[in-house]
C-alpha cells in the first residue's frame, strides 16, 4: 500500500456537514482530483466521510461528472430497473430513489445508514461489479462490506465521536485503509489524505494515526435488569457467574491459579503459627497482646501528628544538652518493639558528600542507646519469604530486612519506616560510597571536634550483664514520648567504637560509663517510667492543641503499660507472634475475599439494581422470586422496566393501535433531535406526558438506591420523541414520501425505526401472553399489520 497526498477533502467532519459558509466546500477540488484519478488509472475510489450529510453533498457536487461510458450506464439502468421492480410505483418515484440513480448513472455512488436499505444494497452491488467508479461512503462500508477498491480517499482525519472531534485512531485508520488493493486486481493500493483547505495534518499526529499502538480492548460488559431477571430464573446459572465470564474479570480470574497457591501455602504458615503461638502464650492472652498492639500503633499515630504539628526544630530543642542525655520512649523499626531509650546527640554528616540523611526531607536524625529485645528470627523470615499478599514487612513486625530476608537487600541498608498503615513500608537507600568505590560504612570514623562523637556502622548491637542493648540511629518519627529525665552521659563514653562489648567488671572507662549508661536505663524501664516532658519543660512555642495531644499521649501510653499482658515476661516474643498471626490472617482474608464473588467489581451494582427490581415489585423482597411484574419484563428487550411499567399501569389500553405503535417508537428511535413534536391526537399527548412520568419515577428509584443515575438525564437518554408523528401517519396509511416530508431524519432511518417497531409489538405480544391479555394482544398483532407495507418492508436483494 502507498500513501499519497493531497487527495482531496473538505472542511467537514465528524457530526457536521457541509461547511458553514453554503459553497461546496472544495468541489472543485473534488472535481480536479476525480479527473487526476482518472487519467493515473487510479479509480475506482472510496472516499470516507465522517457526516451521512458530507456524503450526500459531496456526491451531488460531482453530478456534473460523467465517469461510465454508455454500456456501463445501461447496465445500471437495468440493474437499477430489475432491484426496484419490487416496491410500489410511487415508492419508486422517491426523491432519495431518483436523485441516487441518476449518480448512479454517472459511476457515482454514495453509502450511508440514512439511505434505504435497498438503495444501500443497489450501491454495494453496483460497486462490486465496477460500475461504481467514485463512491462516499461512511465508516461503516469498511466494517460491514467486502468491496475493496484500487484507491482509498480520507475526507478529514478527525472525526466526531460523540463528544468531541478527534483523531481517527490507528485501528480504524488501518480498518479503513485497508480497502485500497483488490486482489487478483491490483499490485499496489493508494491510501490518500484530503487536505485541499490548506490545514495539513501535522507529522506527528499522522504517524501516531498509522503506525500508533492498537486501542486497548475494554470490556463493554454491562448489568442490566432485563439479564438479571432472567438469569434469576435459571437454576444453573448465577448472575456472579456471568459477571466472572466478562472481559472486565479476565485480569483477576487470571491471578486466580496463582492466588489459590498463595492462600495454601498461607493457610499453611498459618497452622505453623497457630501451634507455635499455642506453645507459648497463656490461654486466652492474645486478644490482651492484639489489644497492647492497637495501642501501640495508636500512639505511633499520635505521636506523627504531634511531629507534624510542632516542627522538628521545635522538637529537637529537647536533645541540645552534651553532657546530659535525655529519656524517651523509642520503638524500634526493626522488631516494631518500644521502649526505653537514651538519646545521645544529633547526627551530622561525616562521609565527605554523602549526606547522612537521604529521606525525610529535612527531618532531624539522633543517635540512640536503646535497649533492645530480640524476637524469632523464623518469624521474620516466614513474613519475607511466605509472599502471602505480598512480601514487604516481615510477618513478626519487622519494617527492615532481616533474618532470611537479608540476601535479597544486599547493598541497602535501612534509614527510616513510615508508620501507621496496614503494611509497613521501608525506605531503604544504597550504602554509601567514595569515588574509587570503596565501602564508606568499613571505614573507621574519626572525632570532628565539638563534642560529636562518630559512631561508626550502626545498628551496633551489644549485651551487659544479661541486658541487650543497640546503639541506632533514628528520626523523631521513631520516639513514641519524650520523657522528663535525664542520664549524665556522654557521647564519647558510649558511641565511641573501641570497648561495644562493655561487661559489668570492666575497669576500662568507656565501658563502665556504657555499661552504667545501660544499667540505670534497665530499671528505669522496669520500674513507673518517668513523667512525660511538657511543652514548658521542651521550651516549645506550640499550640494547645500541641499541649493536649502530648498529655493525652502520655496517657494513652501509661494506660497501655497498665494492660495485663505488659507483665509477661516474654511479652515481645508474645507481640512479634501475635503480630505475625493477626497480619497473616489478615491477608489469608483478602486472598479469601479475592477468590470470592465479593471481589467481583460490579457486584455492587448488581446488589443496588436487586434492590431496584424489589422496591418495584419484580422479585421479592428476598430477592429469591422473580414476581409476575418481573416474569413481564423478561419478554422485553433492554428498556424492560419502562415497558413493563407501561403495560401495568395500562396506558396502552385506551390506544388505538395507531396511536399505541407511535407511543412505543420513542422506546426504539435513537437520534436526538431538537425540533418540536406534535401530538397527533389528545389521548397520545396524555400517554406521552404519562409515560415521561414514569421514566422519571423509574430514575429517583434508582437513585435512592446508590446509583449515579440523574432522573431527567435518564428520561431523555431513555425516551426519545421524534418519530411519534411519523409513526403514527405511517400506521395510519400514509404514504411513505409524505411522512418523509414530516421529519428532518433520513429516510434510512425511519425505516430501521419501524423495523424495530415490529419487534418490539412482538415483545408486547408476548408480555400480553403472560399477563393472560387478550385484548393487549390482539391490539399489537393489529399495529404491527398497520406498519408492515411498502418500502420498509422491501425484501433484501441478497435474499432473492
Amino acid at each position: 500500500m502507498r500513501g499519497g497526498g493531497g487527495g482531496g477533502g473538505g472542511g467537514g467532519g465528524g457530526g457536521g456537514g457541509p461547511n458553514r459558509s453554503g459553497t461546496p466546500g472544495g468541489s472543485n477540488a473534488y472535481i480536479t482530483m476525480v479527473n487526476t484519478l482518472k487519467k493515473r488509472d487510479m479509480l475506482p475510489v472510496v472516499v470516507f466521510c465522517f457526516s451521512k450529510k458530507w456524503c450526500d453533498h459531496l456526491g451531488g457536487s460531482l453530478a456534473s461528472q460523467d465517469l461510465n461510458t454508455g454500456e456501463e450506464k445501461a447496465q445500471v439502468h437495468r440493474f437499477c430497473d430489475k432491484a426496484l421492480s419490487r416496491l410500489r410505483a410511487p415508492d419508486r418515484a422517491l426523491p432519495q430513489i431518483l436523485r441516487l440513480r441518476r449518480l448512479l448513472e454517472r459511476g457515482i455512488g454514495v453509502h450511508h445508514a440514512g439511505l434505504l436499505p435497498i438503495l444501500k444494497e443497489v450501491v454495494e452491488m453496483l460497486f462490486c461489479r465496477g460500475l461504481v467508479k467514485v463512491l462516499f461512503s461512511t465508516e461503516t462500508f469498511a466494517m460491514g462490506v467486502n468491496a475493496p477498491a484500487r484507491t482509498v480517499l480520507f475526507q478529514d482525519t478527525k472525526k466526531h465521536d460523540g463528544k468531541s472531534r478527534r483523531f481517527l485512531m490507528p485501528g480504524e485508520y488501518t480498518q479503513m485503509a485497508g480497502r485500497a488493493g483488490r486482489r487478483g486486481l491490483d499490485t499496489v493500493g493508494s491510501v490518500l489524505i484530503g487536505c485541499f483547505e490548506g490545514q495539513l495534518p501535522a507529522e506527528s499526529d499522522i504517524k501516531r494515526m498509522i503506525r500508533g499502538q492498537a486501542t486497548q480492548l475494554t470490556s463493554q460488559f454491562r448489568l442490566t435488569y432485563v439479564m438479571i431477571l432472567r438469569l434469576l430464573r435459571v437454576e444453573d446459572l448465577k448472575v456472579e457467574d456471568m459477571m466472572k465470564r466478562s472481559f472486565a474479570e479476565v485480569h483477576a480470574q487470571r491471578l486466580q491459579p496463582e492466588q489459590q497457591a498463595l492462600l495454601v501455602k498461607g493457610r499453611r504458615m498459618l497452622d505453623v503459627l497457630s501451634a507455635s503461638w499455642a506453645q507459648t502464650a497463656p490461654p486466652g492472652a492474645r486478644d490482651g497482646v492484639l489489644e497492647y498492639a492497637r495501642r501501640t500503633a495508636q500512639l505511633e499515630l499520635n505521636a506523627a501528628e504531634i511531629l507534624r504539628l510542632a516542627g522538628a526544630n521545635q522538637l529537637a530543642r529537647a536533645f541540645t544538652s552534651t553532657a546530659q542525655a535525655r529519656v524517651v520512649v523509642y520503638s524500634d523499626p526493626r522488631t516494631g518493639v518500644d521502649d526505653l531509650a537514651l538519646v545521645v546527640q544529633e547526627v551530622r554528616s561525616t562521609t565527605g558528600g554523602v549526606p547522612a540523611v537521604l529521606v525525610k526531607g529535612a527531618e532531624k536524625r539522633f543517635h540512640l542507646l536503646c535497649l533492645r529485645h530480640d524476637v524469632p528470627g523464623d518469624l521474620v523470615r516466614e513474613g519475607a519469604e511466605g509472599g502471602v499478599g505480598g512480601g514487604k514487612e516481615a510477618a513478626s513486625g519487622s519494617k527492615a530486612p532481616d533474618g532470611g530476608a537479608r540476601d535479597a537487600f544486599a547493598g541497602l541498608k535501612p534509614l527510616s519506616s513510615k508508620k501507621g498503615g496496614d503494611d509497613d513500608l521501608v525506605v531503604l537507600v544504597p550504602i554509601g560510597k567514595k569515588k574509587g568505590g570503596k565501602d564508606m560504612s568499613s571505614v573507621p570514623q574519626k572525632n570532628h571536634g565539638g563534642g560529636y562523637v562518630d559512631p561508626g556502622p550502626l545498628p551496633r548491637d551489644g549485651e551487659t550483664d544479661g541486658v541487650k542493648w543497640s546503639i541506632v540511629e533514628a528520626g523523631l518519627s521513631d520516639m513514641l514520648a519524650i520523657l522528663n529525665h535525664r542520664l549524665p552521659v556522654k557521647a564519647s563514653t558510649v558511641l565511641a567504637a573501641e570497648g561495644n562489648s562493655a561487661g559489668g567488671g570492666g575497669r576500662h572507662a568507656n565501658s563502665f560509663d556504657l555499661a552504667g549508661a545501660v544499667k540505670a536505663l534497665a530499671e528505669l524501664s522496669r520500674g513507673p517510667w518517668p513523667e512525660a516532658a511538657s511543652a514548658t519543660d521542651l521550651k516549645l512555642d506550640a499550640s494547645i492543641q500541641v499541649v493536649d495531644l502530648m498529655e493525652a499521649q502520655y496517657r494513652m501510653l501509661l494506660a497501655r503499660n497498665e494492660l495485663p499482658v505488659r507483665t509477661h515476661p516474654d511479652l515481645h516474643t508474645l507481640l512479634a507472634k501475635g503480630r505475625s498471626l493477626e497480619r497473616l490472617e489478615r491477608r489469608i482474608r483478602a486472598l479469601d475475599h479475592q477468590l470470592s464473588d465479593a471481589s467481583l467489581r460490579q457486584l455492587p451494582e448488581f446488589h443496588q439494581r436487586l434492590e431496584v427490581l424489589a422496591e418495584l415489585g419484580y422479585v421479592s423482597s428476598d430477592h429469591a422470586t422473580v414476581e409476575l411484574k418481573g416474569r413481564v419484563a423478561c419478554e422485553l428487550s433492554e428498556d424492560g422496566l419502562i415497558g413493563t411499567e407501561i403495560l401495568f399501569q395500562g396506558i396502552l389500553t385506551d390506544l388505538e393501535p395507531e396511536e399505541a405503535v407511535a407511543l412505543l417508537s420513542a422506546l426504539v428511535f435513537q437520534e436526538k433531535t431538537d425540533l418540536e413534536i406534535p401530538q397527533p391526537t389528545p389521548a397520545l399527548a396524555d400517554a406521552q406526558r404519562a409515560v415521561d412520568a414514569i421514566a422519571i419515577r423509574l430514575g429517583e428509584v434508582q437513585r435512592e438506591r446508590g446509583l449515579q443515575i440523574d432522573p431527567e438525564e435518564f428520561r431523555k437518554e431513555l425516551l426519545k420523541w421524534g418519530m411519534l408523528e411519523v409513526v403514527y401517519e405511517w400506521a395510519s396509511g400514509t404514504s411513505f414520501a409524505d411522512v418523509a416530508r414530516l421529519t428532518p431524519v433520513m429516510e434510512g432511518t425511519i425505516v430501521r425505526t419501524v423495523m424495530r417497531l415490529d419487534e418490539k409489538c412482538r415483545e408486547i405480544r408476548s408480555a400480553a401472553r403472560v399477563m393472560g391479555d387478550t385484548a393487549l394482544y390482539e391490539k399489537m398483532e393489529r399495529a404491527s399489520q398497520l406498519i408492515k407495507r411498502d418500502v420498509i418492508f422491501a425484501a433484501s436483494l441478497y435474499v432473492q
